[in-house]
């Protein structure tokens, strides 16, 4: 499937100077306002596209492909420490995902970071201190905390985000829990493996040639 070059460059293209729907991301092509996401996802785009303060997003746009590349897909790119402190010369396994609130917190403090990179453990206890602290941490500084509301987050956004890439190639809506109560969460849950379980059954089937049907039949 080629581009639509009928369809007209969204904002983040157009600022960016990135080329607007193309399928590297996404099957689909299309324009979305940027109004149409939550006030947290708006933000985590426009910093993650660096233009954060170059914009009024009262009436940005963006493409679907712009829509997943500052999305899912930016957040599976990074999986080493940013090493936003350089405390180490040798690269470092991320292990806490920096999360938007975390990132506009330590970008007030004039250091460059974007929610979706990565920290590792002790450079993200320095993260942790300059955010809470009023004096910055120092290098070596290494503080034994416990799991935090930022982290658990920010596991949860991660999972979020894998499942519904994974979700797109099976034609499956994406996760969304935002205002469910913890019965409708259960039974969104339930719902989206029913349907994921059905797109797997028809394209097994489809791929080995057998009637879905067939497949339910019990043995005699």
């Amino acid at each position: 499937m080629d581009i639509d070059t009928t369809l007209s460059q969204c904002d983040f293209g157009e600022t960016v100077g990135d080329e607007c729907h193309k399928l590297s991301y996404t099957r689909k092509q299309g324009m979305e306002n940027l109004s149409d996401y939550s006030e947290d996802v708006q933000e985590t785009f426009l910093m993650r596209a660096r233009i954060a303060h170059q914009q009024d997003k009262t009436n940005m746009t963006i493409c679907m492909h712009h829509s997943k590349m500052y999305g899912n897909v930016f957040e599976r790119k990074f999986n080493k420490c940013c090493n936003i402190f350089n405390s180490h010369k040798a690269k470092a396994k991320g292990s806490h995902i920096i999360t938007l609130h975390l990132a506009k917190q330590l970008s007030q403090k004039g250091i460059d970071v974007i929610p979706g990179w990565q920290l590792c453990r002790n450079c993200f206890h320095k993260a942790r201190k300059e955010e809470e602290n009023d004096e910055p941490a120092e290098a070596g500084d290494e503080i034994d905390y416990e799991i935090t509301e930022f982290e658990r987050d920010a596991t949860k956004e991660a999972a979020r985000g894998v499942m519904n890439t994974s979700f797109e190639e099976l034609a499956v809506s994406p996760i969304k829990t935002h205002g469910l109560s913890k019965q409708r969460k259960i039974n969104e849950a339930k719902g989206k493996i029913d349907r994921a379980c059905a797109s797997i059954e028809e394209r097994v089937a489809a791929a080995i040639d057998v009637d879905c049907e067939e497949l339910k039949r019990k043995d005699p």
